[in-house]
């Protein structure tokens, strides 16, 4: 598997040269065109936010700013309080040490730690819940759309 760079695997792309099994400053690019997908797919979910109406959408972020998956038992804390978000965490970290990618697998037993407490749901939806209560998100969620949308694009079709 040859390691290339951005220029040299867009040469080869429209050269009609398959790059998928190539690596892209140690990245497979094929797994990029992946999270490309995935990036695409993530700034489209904007139109969706737009379509139910920021201003129903600001009043339910100001309604849920002090969400505590703990207290509502969300997500269990420790064993037997179960969920299914710890299954998918834990299943990721399996499969990132199966595939070998040692940096990946601490992350996501790292994800996995937070969502068996409950910390890193709540973290994250408070963040969420209060930004989605300012009108000073929406400018930074859009353009954070177009950017997402924009690298997306750009990996999934490197990839194809």
């Amino acid at each position: 598997m040859e390691d290339l760079g951005l220029i040299q695997a867009w040469d080869m792309w429209w050269d009609d040269a398959q790059v998928n099994d190539h690596t892209l400053y140690g990245w497979s690019i094929l797994a990029l065109g992946r999270a490309g997908k995935v990036l695409a797919f993530v700034a489209g979910m904007t139109v969706v936010l737009d379509l139910v109406d920021p201003e129903r959408i600001r009043k339910l972020g100001a309604k849920h700013a002090e969400f505590d998956a703990l207290r509502l038992r969300f997500v269990g804390a420790g064993a037997g309080g179960g969920g299914s978000a710890e299954a998918v965490a834990a299943a990721a970290a399996a499969i990132a040490f199966s595939v070998g990618d040692l940096l990946l697998a601490a992350l996501a037993v790292l994800a996995w730690a937070a969502v068996l407490t409950g910390v890193g749901l709540t973290l994250v939806v408070r963040a969420l819940m209060k930004g989605l209560a300012s009108k000073t998100w929406e400018p930074l969620i859009r353009w954070s759309a177009l950017i997402l949308l924009v690298v997306g694009f750009h990996f999934d079709l490197l990839a194809s």
